[in-house]
């Protein structure tokens, strides 16, 4: 069904999500040692090739970009499907603008009408260009796809894009689909948990959390979200030993400092909250934030 792109929630001690690229340009480089072979004659229904060059990626794509529809069919059918799988693979990254996305997004569904992460592609680019509902239909296209469904980096993206457009119990829906396909996939738990708070199912975000934190003892993300779930229910101590825990972790985030200090205006220890002003101040908070904190606090530096 999936496997997933995600954030990086979980702090030092969890691998990025992002290290995947390495896992792919490792793997690209293996198969382009083999030999490729490619048929003369053109088939209706091309399938995507196993060989990718990735040294094509770079100046190649650019290069293509832009050719017109007319320029790009004229090309011999294993370069076009080759630059249309480096798109897949790459057009998050490498296309400049979502108007670019969108017309390589079509091209590759004229080649490969069944891809789900063109279908993803698609929803991006409408988000970006503010067409929330079309943004919105792409994703489920994505999602509902079994032909060529998306790997778990992609489908937990696209249930965060979800949430992001305040499809909130639609995210919520896919993303227990993932989780019951992936138990142990934690990435997608965190995010379970961030959407569950967002629909102010607070007792079971806080269940969530708990649950990772169980397992990965060091996850500074839950670790900060707990701590501000539980700040917000009124359980003060808990929620203090786990935001220092966060910052011991984190260092120089501010935002375990800026709930500490909410947490000490709360308990009126005014030379603690004094202090972790100065630090959330000091590892970057500032505006509107800083303010109101600092005003809630006697004897602060406006």
């Amino acid at each position: 069904m999936a496997r997933a792109y995600g954030s990086y929630p979980c702090g030092p001690g969890f691998e990025s999500p992002h290290s995947h690229w390495k896992i792919l340009l490792l793997l690209l480089f293996v198969v382009s040692c083999v030999k490729q072979t490619s048929s003369k004659s053109e088939s209706p229904k091309p399938s995507i090739p196993v060989i990718i060059d990735p040294y094509l990626m770079f100046e190649d794509i650019k290069k293509h970009l832009n050719l017109p529809d007319e320029e790009f069919d004229k090309l011999p059918l294993d370069r076009r499907n080759q630059m249309i799988s480096i798109f897949l693979g790459t057009g998050y990254a490498y296309s400049e603008t979502p108007e670019t996305n969108l017309r390589w997004a079509d091209r590759a569904l004229r080649y490969f009408p069944d891809s789900a992460s063109a279908r993803l592609i698609q929803a991006k680019a409408y988000q970006k260009m503010g067409d929330l509902q079309k943004a919105s239909e792409k994703i489920v296209q994505a999602l509902e796809n079994e032909k060529e469904p998306l790997n778990s980096i992609n489908y937990l993206h696209a249930c965060k894009d979800m949430a992001e457009m305040g499809k909130l119990e639609e995210a919520e829906k896919y993303i227990q689909k993932l989780i019951e396909a992936a138990p142990l996939y934690v990435e997608a738990r965190f995010a379970q948990g961030e959407i569950k708070t967002s629909l102010g199912k607070k007792d079971e975000a806080i269940e969530i959390f708990r649950e990772i934190l169980r397992e990965f003892p060091r996850s500074a993300g839950a670790m900060l979200n707990l701590g501000v779930l539980l700040f917000e229910k009124g359980n003060y101590s808990e929620a203090e030993n786990l935001l220092l825990s966060a910052a011991n972790i984190l260092r120089v985030q501010p935002e375990p400092y800026q709930w500490l200090t909410e947490i000490y205006i709360q308990k009126k220890e005014w030379k603690k909250a004094r202090k972790m002003l100065e630090l959330y101040q000091k590892y970057g908070g500032e505006g509107e934030a800083y303010q109101e904190l600092s005003h809630r606090i006697p004897g602060s530096a406006r």
